[in-house]
């Protein structure tokens, strides 16, 4: 059973086929207020900040058959996917070192001294990223939005130019609207760090958390509304939804709406520098799925 009964059913997860299930969802009793961090004095959060509970247990079989889904059909703004990258790609990564990377200033500097595997790297991001773009929609094309290097350890990674984290959060990489949210980009997350890191969520959609606001005359119907402040008011009024913790071991990708759902990554418990690259674009769950491991990229 689950043990708090709060997760209702919204945002899907997706699994690919080279990637278990077993130990690697987990869910917790919502969320706390963030002013700073429980493993480093000098992290400081932004004012309103949320992060989760740490009381996190394994998602059970009612939790697994709400969240999972094997439909590849889905919409990409109302899922998130998981799954694993080419043998060959993960050789090119670590060859690189970047893994050892502790900061973004030292990625770049990886990259730059090393300037034929960037642009291998370079060319075989450009063709998965293709590979894997949404068939049906032809805005912008998808591309590279960087290398970054985290500190280990942190209950959640992103923070603003000051370095203030943000905790909890809804991205808006294209000025939208909390209306039009389904029809921003997706973005690719890769882990090419040494350790398991994880991506947190509430499987609640913009639109979702707007009417559930509006059904608790929290807001009114059509009042427009910040995607920070909306945030804000669904921890307020429902902080004891659960929040969502993903397993991302390395050379893992997870493909997620990050402007369409409140999200953000963890490191807890990890001792490396956590070291991604991301993509932006619209991306297709459906090609994942029909691509098994992304066998069909062939720059490396």
């Amino acid at each position: 059973m689950n043990k708090y009964k709060t997760l209702t059913p919204g945002v899907k997860l997706y699994i690919g086929q080279d990637s278990e299930v077993s130990q690697r969802i987990y869910i917790n009793r919502g969320i706390l207020p963030a002013t700073e961090s429980i493993y480093h004095e000098d992290i400081k959060y932004l004012p309103n900040a949320f992060k989760p509970l740490p009381d996190w247990y394994e998602a059970c079989t009612e939790d697994l058959d709400l969240l999972l889904t094997d439909s590849p059909d889905i919409p990409y703004s109302e899922c998130v996917c998981l799954f694993k990258i080419p043998e060959k790609a993960i050789k090119i990564f670590r060859e690189s070192g970047l893994s050892e990377c502790n900061s973004h200033e030292t990625v770049l500097e990886r990259l730059k001294a090393d300037k034929t595997r960037l642009q291998w790297l370079d060319k075989w991001l450009g063709e998965f990223a293709t590979l894997l773009r949404h068939e049906g929609i032809e805005k912008g094309k998808a591309r590279i939005h960087g290398f970054f290097s985290g500190r280990a350890n942190v209950e959640t990674v992103a923070y603003d130019s000051d370095k203030q984290y943000f905790g909890l959060h809804i991205d808006n990489s294209q000025g939208n609207t909390i209306y039009n949210t389904d029809k921003a980009p997706n973005r690719i997350c890769i882990n090419i760090g040494k350790e398991d890191r994880f991506l947190l969520f509430v499987n609640k959609t913009v639109r979702d958390i707007y009417n559930l606001l509006v059904e608790k005359n929290v807001i009114r119907a059509n009042d427009k509304i910040p995607e920070g402040k909306l945030c804000r008011l669904f921890f307020e009024n429902y902080p004891d939804y659960p929040v969502i913790k993903i397993r991302q071991k390395p050379y893992e990708a997870y493909m997620a709406p990050t402007d369409n759902l409140i999200h953000d990554g963890s490191t807890s418990g990890t001792m490396n520098p956590d070291v991604t690259v991301v993509l932006l674009g619209y991306f297709g769950i459906l090609n994942v799925h029909n691509n098994g491991e992304i066998a069909g990229v062939t720059a490396l």
